[in-house]
């Protein structure tokens, strides 16, 4: 893969632009999948117009945000709204921002 380290700004999600960046480096120790999703994403946002998938952000930050109106129901957390680690908000970025030409969830 081509891309580099310094310039792996390829969202406007910091956290997830961070999250990428410190898998890349191995300052964030993560599995081989993990890593490989990490990998995959940047390389379909270079190529996966070919394959007839493109990522929409805005999509993407919707369902990140749309954690800030949960709150835990139960236990020393309860009524606390639910923060996201920059882990999980990776996932969502990738779930639900890549789409297929024809409108659906990859």
């Amino acid at each position: 893969m081509s891309q580099s380290i310094t310039d792996v700004s390829v969202s406007s999600n910091s956290a997830v632009d961070g999250y990428i960046a410190g898998v890349l480096s191995g300052e964030i120790v993560a599995c081989k999948w993990v890593r490989l999703a990490v990998e995959r994403h940047l390389d379909d946002l270079e190529n996966g117009h070919t394959r007839g998938l493109h990522f929409d952000e805005k999509l993407a930050q919707h369902a990140i945000d749309f954690f800030q109106f949960l709150r835990h129901s139960k236990g020393e957390w309860a009524g606390r709204v639910v923060e996201l680690e920059p882990w999980q908000q990776f996932f969502l970025w990738v779930l639900f921002g890549w789409l297929r030409d024809d409108g659906m969830r990859r």
